[in-house]
């Protein structure tokens, strides 16, 4: 739905200086997590849009503040995706999942 920062606030705050730190790299200059995910999202048929969004989510793996989220995404096939514990909650620590399927 294009709720960019809304996906910022779910990422690691690795993964937004990441992204912060491309953006103030680019010609334009540093605008920050949500406008960087926005230009690098291409923009995709609806259909393929609203798979991407689909996560069966079967386990989260942890030790300590670290983990790994075990996911079926819309097409079925089976992903595994970095996860960081900050301020009591899971957040995301990859722009994409590894397919393990």
């Amino acid at each position: 739905r294009s709720e960019w920062g809304r996906a910022c606030a779910n990422l690691a705050k690795i993964v937004v200086g990441q992204l912060e730190q491309l953006a103030s790299r680019a010609k334009s200059g540093g605008k920050g997590c949500a406008a960087t995910l926005a230009t690098l999202t291409p923009s995709l048929p609806p259909s393929v849009a609203h798979e991407s969004t689909i996560v069966d989510a079967g386990s989260l793996r942890t030790e300590g503040e670290r983990g790994f989220l075990i996911y079926r995404g819309g097409e079925g096939t089976v992903y595994a995706i970095n996860m960081a514990l900050e301020d009591g909650s899971w957040k995301v620590g990859a722009l994409a999942g590894i397919p393990l399927s």
